[in-house]
Protein backbone atom coordinates (compact mmCIF):
# COMPACT_ATOMS: atom_id res chain seq x y z
CA UNK A 1 0.00 0.00 0.00
CA UNK A 2 2.83 2.38 0.83
CA UNK A 3 4.53 1.63 -2.51
CA UNK A 4 1.33 2.19 -4.49
CA UNK A 5 0.77 5.48 -2.66
CA UNK A 6 4.31 6.65 -3.42
CA UNK A 7 3.90 5.61 -7.04
CA UNK A 8 0.93 7.97 -7.32
CA UNK A 9 2.66 10.83 -5.45
CA UNK A 10 6.10 10.48 -7.09
CA UNK A 11 5.45 8.97 -10.53
CA UNK A 12 8.60 10.48 -12.04
CA UNK A 13 10.77 9.06 -9.30
CA UNK A 14 9.20 5.61 -9.21
CA UNK A 15 9.91 4.95 -12.87
CA UNK A 16 13.23 3.16 -12.93
CA UNK A 17 13.69 2.99 -9.17
CA UNK A 18 15.51 0.13 -7.54
CA UNK A 19 13.25 -2.88 -7.13
CA UNK A 20 12.60 -4.65 -3.85
CA UNK A 21 16.04 -4.83 -2.13
CA UNK A 22 16.21 -8.61 -1.77
CA UNK A 23 14.83 -9.22 -5.26
CA UNK A 24 17.18 -6.60 -6.68
CA UNK A 25 20.17 -8.22 -5.02
CA UNK A 26 19.21 -11.67 -6.29
CA UNK A 27 18.50 -10.55 -9.84
CA UNK A 28 21.51 -8.28 -10.16
CA UNK A 29 23.90 -11.01 -9.07
CA UNK A 30 22.72 -13.37 -11.79
CA UNK A 31 25.36 -13.67 -14.54
CA UNK A 32 24.49 -12.85 -18.12
CA UNK A 33 23.82 -15.74 -20.45
CA UNK A 34 25.81 -16.06 -23.65
CA UNK A 35 22.73 -15.16 -25.70
CA UNK A 36 22.18 -11.99 -23.71
CA UNK A 37 25.82 -11.00 -24.07
CA UNK A 38 25.64 -11.48 -27.86
CA UNK A 39 22.40 -9.51 -28.13
CA UNK A 40 23.29 -6.48 -26.07
CA UNK A 41 26.41 -6.92 -24.08
CA UNK A 42 25.29 -5.86 -20.61
CA UNK A 43 22.03 -7.31 -19.39
CA UNK A 44 19.60 -4.58 -18.40
CA UNK A 45 16.98 -5.30 -15.76
CA UNK A 46 13.53 -3.83 -15.63
CA UNK A 47 13.63 -0.19 -14.61
CA UNK A 48 17.26 0.50 -15.43
CA UNK A 49 17.81 4.06 -16.61
CA UNK A 50 19.62 4.45 -19.94
CA UNK A 51 23.07 5.94 -19.63
CA UNK A 52 22.18 9.12 -21.49
CA UNK A 53 19.07 10.02 -19.44
CA UNK A 54 19.64 13.17 -17.36
CA UNK A 55 19.73 12.95 -13.60
CA UNK A 56 16.20 13.07 -12.23
CA UNK A 57 15.38 15.51 -9.38
CA UNK A 58 14.45 12.57 -7.17
CA UNK A 59 17.95 11.14 -7.60
CA UNK A 60 19.43 14.30 -6.10
CA UNK A 61 16.79 14.25 -3.37
CA UNK A 62 17.73 10.67 -2.56
CA UNK A 63 21.38 11.71 -2.10
CA UNK A 64 20.52 14.70 0.07
CA UNK A 65 18.05 12.62 2.09
CA UNK A 66 20.73 9.99 2.69
CA UNK A 67 23.22 12.61 3.88
CA UNK A 68 20.56 13.96 6.24
CA UNK A 69 19.30 10.60 7.49
CA UNK A 70 22.78 9.28 8.24
CA UNK A 71 24.15 12.47 9.81
CA UNK A 72 22.82 11.94 13.38
CA UNK A 73 25.02 8.84 13.68
CA UNK A 74 27.98 11.17 14.11
CA UNK A 75 26.38 12.42 17.35
CA UNK A 76 26.12 8.88 18.63
CA UNK A 77 29.61 7.74 17.64
CA UNK A 78 31.37 10.85 18.92
CA UNK A 79 29.29 11.85 21.95
CA UNK A 80 26.61 9.55 23.32
CA UNK A 81 28.17 6.13 22.87
CA UNK A 82 31.50 7.22 24.44
CA UNK A 83 29.55 8.69 27.35
CA UNK A 84 27.46 5.53 27.68
CA UNK A 85 30.45 3.17 27.69
CA UNK A 86 32.44 5.48 29.95
CA UNK A 87 29.59 5.78 32.46
CA UNK A 88 29.11 2.02 32.61
CA UNK A 89 32.84 1.28 32.84
CA UNK A 90 33.34 3.95 35.53
CA UNK A 91 30.59 2.47 37.68
CA UNK A 92 32.11 -0.99 37.28
CA UNK A 93 35.48 0.40 38.42
CA UNK A 94 33.79 1.83 41.50
CA UNK A 95 32.65 -1.69 42.51
CA UNK A 96 36.24 -2.66 43.32
CA UNK A 97 37.04 -3.24 46.99
CA UNK A 98 38.56 0.25 47.26
CA UNK A 99 35.16 1.79 46.35
CA UNK A 100 35.16 5.60 45.73
CA UNK A 101 36.51 8.85 47.12
CA UNK A 102 35.27 12.43 46.94
CA UNK A 103 37.60 15.08 45.47
CA UNK A 104 37.22 18.78 44.80
CA UNK A 105 36.48 19.51 41.11
CA UNK A 106 39.22 17.34 39.55
CA UNK A 107 40.24 13.71 39.53
CA UNK A 108 43.52 14.80 41.20
CA UNK A 109 41.91 17.58 43.24
CA UNK A 110 42.05 17.93 47.00
CA UNK A 111 40.16 15.37 49.05
CA UNK A 112 36.90 16.81 50.29
CA UNK A 113 37.07 17.67 54.02
CA UNK A 114 40.65 16.38 53.91
CA UNK A 115 39.44 12.77 53.85
CA UNK A 116 37.17 12.27 50.83
CA UNK A 117 35.39 9.50 52.73
CA UNK A 118 32.16 8.33 51.05
CA UNK A 119 29.00 6.97 52.58
CA UNK A 120 29.18 3.24 53.41
CA UNK A 121 29.41 1.01 50.33
CA UNK A 122 26.23 -0.97 49.71
CA UNK A 123 23.98 1.54 51.45
CA UNK A 124 21.14 3.26 49.53
CA UNK A 125 23.09 6.54 49.70
CA UNK A 126 26.50 5.08 48.81
CA UNK A 127 26.95 7.49 45.88
CA UNK A 128 25.21 10.47 47.48
CA UNK A 129 27.45 13.36 48.50
CA UNK A 130 28.02 13.22 52.27
CA UNK A 131 26.77 16.11 54.40
CA UNK A 132 29.19 18.99 54.81
CA UNK A 133 31.04 18.42 51.52
CA UNK A 134 31.64 21.37 49.21
CA UNK A 135 29.37 21.88 46.19
CA UNK A 136 32.26 21.15 43.82
CA UNK A 137 33.01 17.74 45.30
CA UNK A 138 32.63 14.81 42.91
CA UNK A 139 33.19 11.09 43.35
CA UNK A 140 35.88 9.08 41.55
CA UNK A 141 36.80 5.38 41.77
CA UNK A 142 39.84 4.78 43.93
CA UNK A 143 40.91 1.86 41.75
CA UNK A 144 40.24 3.05 38.20
CA UNK A 145 40.68 -0.33 36.49
CA UNK A 146 37.57 -2.12 35.25
CA UNK A 147 37.16 -5.52 36.96
CA UNK A 148 37.90 -8.46 34.71
CA UNK A 149 40.02 -6.62 32.14
CA UNK A 150 42.35 -4.65 34.43
CA UNK A 151 42.22 -1.60 32.14
CA UNK A 152 41.54 2.00 33.13
CA UNK A 153 37.87 2.81 32.51
CA UNK A 154 38.83 5.64 30.11
CA UNK A 155 41.28 3.37 28.28
CA UNK A 156 38.44 0.96 27.53
CA UNK A 157 36.77 3.60 25.36
CA UNK A 158 40.04 4.59 23.70
CA UNK A 159 40.72 0.96 22.72
CA UNK A 160 37.19 0.79 21.29
CA UNK A 161 37.78 3.91 19.19
CA UNK A 162 41.02 2.49 17.79
CA UNK A 163 39.28 -0.76 16.85
CA UNK A 164 36.47 1.20 15.18
CA UNK A 165 38.98 3.16 13.10
CA UNK A 166 40.82 0.00 12.02
CA UNK A 167 37.57 -1.75 11.01
CA UNK A 168 36.43 1.33 9.08
CA UNK A 169 39.76 1.52 7.23
CA UNK A 170 39.61 -2.17 6.28
CA UNK A 171 36.03 -1.86 5.01
CA UNK A 172 36.76 1.27 3.00
CA UNK A 173 39.85 -0.22 1.35
CA UNK A 174 38.38 -3.65 0.53
CA UNK A 175 34.70 -2.83 -0.06
CA UNK A 176 34.71 0.93 -0.69
CA UNK A 177 35.58 0.74 -4.42
CA UNK A 178 32.96 -1.95 -5.17
CA UNK A 179 29.96 0.43 -5.62
CA UNK A 180 31.61 1.39 -8.93
CA UNK A 181 30.20 -1.90 -10.25
CA UNK A 182 26.55 -1.90 -11.28
CA UNK A 183 25.67 -5.20 -9.63
CA UNK A 184 27.04 -4.21 -6.21
CA UNK A 185 26.12 -0.54 -6.05
CA UNK A 186 22.70 -0.76 -4.40
CA UNK A 187 23.17 -3.98 -2.37
CA UNK A 188 26.27 -2.64 -0.58
CA UNK A 189 24.54 0.65 0.20
CA UNK A 190 21.38 -1.05 1.44
CA UNK A 191 22.95 -3.80 3.54
CA UNK A 192 25.59 -1.56 5.14
CA UNK A 193 22.81 0.90 6.04
CA UNK A 194 20.66 -1.85 7.50
CA UNK A 195 23.63 -3.08 9.54
CA UNK A 196 24.40 0.16 11.33
CA UNK A 197 20.72 0.96 11.90
CA UNK A 198 20.19 -2.45 13.53
CA UNK A 199 23.34 -2.06 15.63
CA UNK A 200 22.19 1.31 16.98
CA UNK A 201 18.71 -0.07 17.68
CA UNK A 202 20.19 -2.96 19.72
CA UNK A 203 22.60 -0.89 21.86
CA UNK A 204 19.89 0.59 24.17
CA UNK A 205 19.07 -2.95 25.33
CA UNK A 206 22.36 -3.09 27.28
CA UNK A 207 21.12 -1.50 30.48
CA UNK A 208 23.45 -3.38 32.85
CA UNK A 209 26.75 -1.65 33.56
CA UNK A 210 28.46 -5.05 33.55
CA UNK A 211 27.56 -5.42 29.86
CA UNK A 212 29.64 -2.39 28.80
CA UNK A 213 31.53 -4.49 26.26
CA UNK A 214 28.30 -5.02 24.27
CA UNK A 215 27.83 -1.34 23.30
CA UNK A 216 31.58 -1.11 22.65
CA UNK A 217 31.56 -4.00 20.14
CA UNK A 218 28.34 -2.84 18.46
CA UNK A 219 29.77 0.68 18.22
CA UNK A 220 32.82 -0.63 16.34
CA UNK A 221 30.67 -2.56 13.86
CA UNK A 222 28.21 0.31 13.40
CA UNK A 223 31.04 2.78 12.82
CA UNK A 224 32.57 0.64 10.05
CA UNK A 225 29.17 0.02 8.41
CA UNK A 226 28.30 3.73 8.58
CA UNK A 227 31.57 4.73 6.92
CA UNK A 228 31.05 2.12 4.18
CA UNK A 229 27.46 3.20 3.53
CA UNK A 230 28.46 6.84 3.04
CA UNK A 231 31.32 5.82 0.79
CA UNK A 232 28.85 3.74 -1.24
CA UNK A 233 26.48 6.69 -1.56
CA UNK A 234 29.23 9.05 -2.68
CA UNK A 235 31.08 6.78 -5.12
CA UNK A 236 28.01 4.90 -6.34
CA UNK A 237 25.44 7.69 -6.66
CA UNK A 238 26.87 11.19 -6.19
CA UNK A 239 29.41 10.79 -8.99
CA UNK A 240 26.81 9.20 -11.25
CA UNK A 241 24.40 12.08 -10.56
CA UNK A 242 27.08 14.60 -11.55
CA UNK A 243 28.05 12.65 -14.67
CA UNK A 244 24.42 12.45 -15.89
CA UNK A 245 23.37 15.94 -14.85
CA UNK A 246 21.28 17.84 -17.40
CA UNK A 247 23.77 20.72 -17.49
CA UNK A 248 26.41 18.34 -18.88
CA UNK A 249 24.19 16.46 -21.32
CA UNK A 250 24.70 18.72 -24.39
CA UNK A 251 28.48 18.48 -24.03
CA UNK A 252 28.76 14.86 -22.93
CA UNK A 253 26.58 13.58 -25.78
CA UNK A 254 28.56 15.55 -28.37
CA UNK A 255 30.58 12.90 -30.32
CA UNK A 256 33.53 15.25 -30.75
CA UNK A 257 33.64 16.05 -27.03
CA UNK A 258 33.35 12.36 -26.10
CA UNK A 259 36.28 11.56 -28.37
CA UNK A 260 38.24 14.47 -26.94
CA UNK A 261 37.60 13.25 -23.40
CA UNK A 262 39.14 9.91 -24.31
CA UNK A 263 42.02 11.70 -26.00
CA UNK A 264 42.47 13.92 -22.95
CA UNK A 265 42.94 10.85 -20.80
CA UNK A 266 45.97 9.93 -22.89
CA UNK A 267 47.42 13.43 -22.91
CA UNK A 268 50.43 14.06 -20.72
CA UNK A 269 49.76 16.14 -17.66
CA UNK A 270 52.09 18.92 -18.82
CA UNK A 271 50.12 19.39 -22.00
CA UNK A 272 46.68 19.57 -20.44
CA UNK A 273 43.66 20.51 -22.49
CA UNK A 274 45.69 22.83 -24.68
CA UNK A 275 47.49 19.85 -26.22
CA UNK A 276 44.32 18.59 -27.89
CA UNK A 277 44.53 18.85 -31.65
CA UNK A 278 40.96 20.13 -32.15
CA UNK A 279 40.79 23.72 -30.83
CA UNK A 280 36.96 23.71 -30.79
CA UNK A 281 36.92 20.45 -28.86
CA UNK A 282 39.49 21.82 -26.43
CA UNK A 283 37.23 24.80 -25.76
CA UNK A 284 34.28 22.50 -25.16
CA UNK A 285 36.38 20.34 -22.87
CA UNK A 286 37.23 23.43 -20.83
CA UNK A 287 33.52 24.19 -20.58
CA UNK A 288 32.79 20.56 -19.67
CA UNK A 289 35.38 20.59 -16.87
CA UNK A 290 34.12 23.93 -15.58
CA UNK A 291 30.48 22.77 -15.41
CA UNK A 292 31.30 19.38 -13.88
CA UNK A 293 33.50 21.10 -11.31
CA UNK A 294 30.72 23.54 -10.44
CA UNK A 295 28.14 20.73 -10.15
CA UNK A 296 30.45 18.73 -7.92
CA UNK A 297 30.93 21.68 -5.58
CA UNK A 298 27.22 22.53 -5.49
CA UNK A 299 25.98 18.99 -4.87
CA UNK A 300 28.60 18.30 -2.20
CA UNK A 301 27.96 21.58 -0.44
CA UNK A 302 24.19 21.01 -0.34
CA UNK A 303 24.85 17.49 0.90
CA UNK A 304 27.09 18.89 3.65
CA UNK A 305 24.41 21.39 4.65
CA UNK A 306 21.84 18.59 4.86
CA UNK A 307 24.29 16.56 6.94
CA UNK A 308 25.06 19.20 9.55
CA UNK A 309 21.45 20.48 9.66
CA UNK A 310 20.01 17.03 10.43
CA UNK A 311 22.87 16.44 12.86
CA UNK A 312 22.04 19.64 14.71
CA UNK A 313 18.26 19.05 14.80
CA UNK A 314 18.74 15.52 16.10
CA UNK A 315 21.22 16.76 18.69
CA UNK A 316 18.57 19.13 20.02
CA UNK A 317 16.18 16.18 20.42
CA UNK A 318 18.88 14.13 22.12
CA UNK A 319 19.72 16.96 24.52
CA UNK A 320 16.06 17.16 25.58
CA UNK A 321 15.96 13.39 26.10
CA UNK A 322 19.11 13.39 28.23
CA UNK A 323 17.88 16.29 30.38
CA UNK A 324 14.44 14.74 30.93
CA UNK A 325 15.89 11.33 31.80
CA UNK A 326 18.82 12.63 33.84
CA UNK A 327 19.77 9.99 36.44
CA UNK A 328 19.29 10.48 40.16
CA UNK A 329 22.42 11.23 42.20
CA UNK A 330 21.94 8.06 44.21
CA UNK A 331 21.84 5.87 41.10
CA UNK A 332 24.85 6.66 38.84
CA UNK A 333 24.47 3.39 36.94
CA UNK A 334 21.20 4.66 35.41
CA UNK A 335 21.98 5.23 31.72
CA UNK A 336 18.42 5.39 30.38
CA UNK A 337 18.84 8.94 29.05
CA UNK A 338 21.99 8.10 27.09
CA UNK A 339 20.52 4.86 25.76
CA UNK A 340 17.34 6.60 24.58
CA UNK A 341 19.48 9.27 22.90
CA UNK A 342 21.17 6.50 20.92
CA UNK A 343 17.82 4.92 20.04
CA UNK A 344 16.44 8.26 18.82
CA UNK A 345 18.97 8.21 15.97
CA UNK A 346 17.59 4.93 14.65
CA UNK A 347 14.03 6.28 14.97
CA UNK A 348 14.92 9.41 12.98
CA UNK A 349 17.10 7.62 10.41
CA UNK A 350 14.76 4.78 9.43
CA UNK A 351 12.00 6.82 7.67
CA UNK A 352 14.44 9.27 6.04
CA UNK A 353 16.77 6.55 4.75
CA UNK A 354 13.84 4.39 3.62
CA UNK A 355 12.60 7.28 1.49
CA UNK A 356 16.12 7.89 0.20
CA UNK A 357 16.57 4.25 -0.85
CA UNK A 358 13.12 4.29 -2.44
CA UNK A 359 14.17 7.24 -4.61
CA UNK A 360 17.42 5.58 -5.67
CA UNK A 361 17.56 4.68 -9.36
CA UNK A 362 19.57 2.16 -11.30
CA UNK A 363 22.24 3.29 -13.67
CA UNK A 364 24.36 1.30 -16.03
CA UNK A 365 27.86 0.48 -14.97
CA UNK A 366 30.56 -2.14 -15.37
CA UNK A 367 29.74 -5.70 -14.39
CA UNK A 368 31.57 -7.21 -11.43
CA UNK A 369 34.32 -9.62 -12.53
CA UNK A 370 33.32 -13.25 -12.21
CA UNK A 371 36.81 -14.31 -11.12
CA UNK A 372 38.76 -13.31 -8.03
CA UNK A 373 37.99 -12.56 -4.39
CA UNK A 374 35.59 -9.68 -3.80
CA UNK A 375 37.92 -8.28 -1.12
CA UNK A 376 41.08 -8.55 -3.23
CA UNK A 377 39.40 -6.94 -6.23
CA UNK A 378 38.24 -4.03 -4.06
CA UNK A 379 41.66 -3.57 -2.46
CA UNK A 380 43.46 -3.76 -5.81
CA UNK A 381 41.04 -1.23 -7.31
CA UNK A 382 41.64 1.15 -4.38
CA UNK A 383 45.42 0.89 -4.79
CA UNK A 384 45.30 1.39 -8.55
CA UNK A 385 42.97 4.38 -8.19
CA UNK A 386 45.34 5.97 -5.68
CA UNK A 387 48.27 5.44 -8.06
CA UNK A 388 46.31 6.94 -10.94
CA UNK A 389 45.34 10.00 -8.87
CA UNK A 390 48.94 10.46 -7.75
CA UNK A 391 50.13 10.35 -11.36
CA UNK A 392 47.41 12.31 -13.15
CA UNK A 393 45.58 14.40 -10.51
CA UNK A 394 47.88 14.94 -7.51
CA UNK A 395 45.92 18.04 -6.42
CA UNK A 396 42.70 15.99 -6.17
CA UNK A 397 44.50 13.28 -4.21
CA UNK A 398 45.83 15.95 -1.87
CA UNK A 399 42.33 17.36 -1.43
CA UNK A 400 40.83 13.93 -0.68
CA UNK A 401 43.61 13.14 1.79
CA UNK A 402 43.07 16.49 3.45
CA UNK A 403 39.33 15.86 3.83
CA UNK A 404 40.03 12.47 5.42
CA UNK A 405 42.58 13.91 7.83
CA UNK A 406 40.30 16.81 8.77
CA UNK A 407 37.44 14.41 9.55
CA UNK A 408 39.70 12.10 11.55
CA UNK A 409 41.23 15.00 13.49
CA UNK A 410 37.88 16.65 14.22
CA UNK A 411 36.36 13.35 15.35
CA UNK A 412 39.35 12.55 17.56
CA UNK A 413 39.32 16.01 19.15
CA UNK A 414 35.59 15.92 19.85
CA UNK A 415 35.67 12.43 21.30
CA UNK A 416 38.79 13.21 23.33
CA UNK A 417 37.10 16.32 24.72
CA UNK A 418 34.10 14.25 25.83
CA UNK A 419 36.34 11.66 27.53
CA UNK A 420 38.54 14.32 29.13
CA UNK A 421 35.64 16.31 30.59
CA UNK A 422 34.03 13.21 32.05
CA UNK A 423 37.23 11.75 33.46
CA UNK A 424 39.00 14.85 34.78
CA UNK A 425 35.94 16.81 35.96
CA UNK A 426 33.40 13.98 36.45
CA UNK A 427 30.94 16.03 34.39
CA UNK A 428 27.59 14.41 33.71
CA UNK A 429 26.22 13.83 30.24
CA UNK A 430 23.79 16.75 30.43
CA UNK A 431 26.65 19.14 31.28
CA UNK A 432 28.92 17.94 28.46
CA UNK A 433 26.17 17.92 25.84
CA UNK A 434 25.40 21.57 26.57
CA UNK A 435 28.94 22.48 25.56
CA UNK A 436 28.74 20.30 22.43
CA UNK A 437 25.46 21.99 21.48
CA UNK A 438 27.19 25.37 21.53
CA UNK A 439 29.88 23.94 19.26
CA UNK A 440 27.22 22.65 16.82
CA UNK A 441 25.41 26.03 16.70
CA UNK A 442 28.66 27.70 15.64
CA UNK A 443 29.21 24.93 13.07
CA UNK A 444 25.77 25.32 11.49
CA UNK A 445 26.08 29.10 11.24
CA UNK A 446 29.57 28.79 9.77
CA UNK A 447 28.44 26.28 7.13
CA UNK A 448 25.41 28.33 6.08
CA UNK A 449 27.51 31.50 5.86
CA UNK A 450 30.23 29.73 3.89
CA UNK A 451 27.69 28.31 1.42
CA UNK A 452 26.14 31.75 0.86
CA UNK A 453 29.57 33.29 0.20
CA UNK A 454 30.86 30.45 -1.98
CA UNK A 455 27.70 30.40 -4.10
CA UNK A 456 28.53 33.90 -5.32
CA UNK A 457 32.01 32.90 -6.49
CA UNK A 458 32.91 31.60 -9.90
CA UNK A 459 33.66 27.92 -10.48
CA UNK A 460 37.40 28.52 -10.33
CA UNK A 461 37.33 29.99 -6.82
CA UNK A 462 34.94 27.47 -5.24
CA UNK A 463 37.34 24.54 -5.16
CA UNK A 464 40.02 26.82 -3.77
CA UNK A 465 37.79 27.78 -0.81
CA UNK A 466 36.53 24.30 0.06
CA UNK A 467 39.75 22.90 1.62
Amino acid sequence: RVCSFLERVFPACVSGRESHPVQAFASLMEPDTEAQKQEGGIKEHEGTIPEDQPTAPCELRSIFAYFGGGAPVANVLLIFLPLLVLTQAKYEASTNNEFIEWRLDLIDGDLCNMTGTPNPAGSPEAYVKPDGYDKGCRWFPVNKNVPGVDVDYTGVMIFGSVISMILSAICLVTLGPLPDFKTLRFPILMYSTMLWVVMLAIIPAFASTGAWIGPLVLMSVASAAWALSFESCISGYVMVAIWNHADLQPLRTDPNVAASIRELGAVKKEGGVASLKDADAAEKIEEYLRISESLSVRINMIGSLCFISFQFITLLIQVVIVYILEPDEADPKDTLGLRMAVLSVAVVAIPVLALSLFWMKKRRGPEFPTKGSIFLIGARRAIETTKLLYKELPELLLFITGRILVWMTTSALLQTAVLFLEREFAMEGSEIIGMILYYMVIGVLANVTFYMIASTMNSFMKPVCIP
